[in-house]
This record gives structure tokens, sequence and C-alpha cells, in this order.
């Protein structure tokens, strides 16, 4: 899947022209206000992973507009300009009580690698995105290889029910998403607070579902969360906080229902899951560490609720 990102990294991209890249890691463990022993090692347990948003796109992909290194030059970014935008990404699921065999009423084991490659239009007010989605679940995932590995480093335990696993299935799909400012765009300009809303739809071979959000992020400096910017304003201190809030429906998810005959019919998927988050990322000189508190509603009916955190280190914008 890396070899894949790289490949798929537009052509003309270069170090010039990276305008951020992201590494994340997702960790139940990472909840750190539960004691270390009630954080659990359930449902959505882990994820590790990476992006990058380039200022430069290949001609085709831009529709007559500018990609946003010539529009930085220029200095009309603010009039619109396309990035580009790839990463890969690694899921890991287990169930509430780890078994041998698949247990009725509880999610099967899964895993899912995927990759994201697109381009994206950014204005001031609105940023418009459209993503082409490659991947894979079932072994190939190497989730299990992920938590085996994990536990065997840190405490011993042996995950039981990884040969139940959803099934391997090729992810192929597009992912098209717009966000709207809500609050005055300052472009290359202080800002105390932004406002964001968000709307998305998934529709891959393992999933088909929409999203609706809102984000804010308020302190010292608050970034425009996709205007491309100059080296100047990247280097500036920034130290705010994040607070947001989405619903999902969720029309399909073989990650939860299953795909063979040992994890279908185990569970009943909710069509609505709600998710809210709140966190805090600060840094300076192009580099940002970012910290992120999930919480989800169960996704299942005879599932729980579900806490995680999101560790995140950001070189270039802090997107």
């Amino acid at each position: 899947m890396l070899a894949l990102t790289l490949m798929l990294t537009p052509a003309g991209a270069s170090a010039q022209s990276l305008a951020s890249f992201r590494f994340q890691v997702d960790n139940d463990w990472f909840d750190f206000w539960q004691r270390s022993v009630d954080r659990p090692d359930i449902l959505y347990t882990a994820g590790q992973g990476f992006s990058m948003v380039f200022d430069a796109a290949p001609k085709w992909a831009r529709f007559g507009h500018q990609n946003c290194t010539a529009a930085i030059r220029d200095t009309t970014a603010t009039s619109g300009c396309v990035q580009s935008f790839a990463g890969a990404f690694q899921y890991v699921y287990t169930p509430v009580e780890d078994s041998p065999m698949p247990v009725r009423g509880d999610r099967p084991y899964a895993g899912l690698l995927q990759g994201k490659f697109g381009a994206r239009l950014a204005r001031p007010r609105q940023l418009n995105s459209l993503a082409l989605v490659l991947g894979t679940t079932g072994y190939p995932s190497g989730a299990e290889a992920a938590q085996k590995a994990f536990h065997k480093w840190a405490d011993l335990r042996h995950p039981m029910g990884w040969p139940y696993q959803v099934a391997t299935q090729p992810v192929v799909g597009l992912m098209p998403e717009i966000q709207y400012m809500l609050t005055p765009p300052r472009v290359e300009r202080r800002s105390a607070a932004t406002v964001a809303a968000s709307a998305s739809a998934t529709a891959t071979t393992i999933q088909v579902g929409a999203n609706a959000g809102l984000e804010i992020h308020a302190g010292l400096n608050a970034p425009h969360p996709w205007m491309p910017t100059s080296l100047h304003e990247r280097r500036r201190i920034r130290a705010y906080g994040i607070l947001g809030a989405n619903e999902s429906w969720v029309l399909r998810d073989a990650l939860i229902e299953g795909n063979s005959d040992a994890t279908r019919g185990l569970v009943e998927k909710k069509p609505f899951v709600f998710q809210y988050v709140w966190g805090f990322a600060m840094g300076g000189g192009g580099y940002f560490i970012e910290y992120r508190a999930i919480n989800m509603t169960r996704d299942y009916e005879t599932g729980r609720w579900h806490r995680w955190g999101a560790i995140s280190l950001i070189v270039g914008n802090p997107y």
C-alpha cells in the first residue's frame, strides 16, 4: 500500500509542493482520561497511517484552475486553486469478548488497509474533494499481524479469534466531500477561531453511507482548515482547542455485518452513529502535535459506546 501510495502521488509533486504531512496513530489505550487498567482493547481498537497534501496537481485534475503552488507564488490562492492528496491507513477491529469462535451478538474480528488518492479545489469559503479508494480487508490488511505483534511485545496476551475475521475482499470506491467555512475566512492572517461544516459520502465495495458534521478550532492563531499558505504562515506558533461532532448514516458496512459464512449475521448494524470529539493542537516552525479524544455511540445493536484517542505528528500546515 505504501508503494502504491507513492506511485500514485501526483506527477510533478516534490518536497517543495508538499503542503502537509500527517502521521497518525489511533488506540483506545490513548483514552488517557481513564485509568490504564480500565482502558478497553475492543471494537475499533487501533489504527495507524499517514496522509499527504500537495500544493500541486496534474493538469487533468485541475479543470482549468491553477494548482496551489502557482497560486501562492502569484498571490491568487484566495480565488481558488487545486491541491492533490494521498494517504494510507490501517484499521483494526475486535469483538468485546475474545473467543476462538465467532459469538452471536458480538462483532467479528476485522482488518482494513485502505489508501485514498485524489484532488481538491480549495477556496477560502469552501473545499470540494474527491478521493479514489483502494484497499483490502482480511489477512492482507495486516491487522491480525499488527495486533498480535503489539500484544506479544506489550502484555503477552494472544487474541484468539483472528482465524474467523472478515474475509479478504478488494476495496474499490469513491469518497466525495465538501467543507464550508461558517466563520469569516482569514487567509494569511491571524485568527482566534474557525467553524467549519462538512458533508461526505462513501461508496465502496464494503461500505456505503454518508456523514455530516461540524468542527471548531479556537485559540492562538487557529489555522484555516484547508487553504494553502506561505512558508511564513506555516511557521507561525499555534496552540488551539478542537471541538466537533458528526453523524453517520450507515447503509452498508461489511466490517460489522461480515462477508463470509463465519461472520455474517452475528450482529445488526445501527443505521445512525454519532461521534463527538475534543482535543488540542500546538506547535510552531512547521511542526505540530495534535491529540483528539473520540467518543462514538453503538454501531451495532448489541454493541457499546466506545472511546479512543488519536495522536498525530504534522509537518507543514496542520490540516
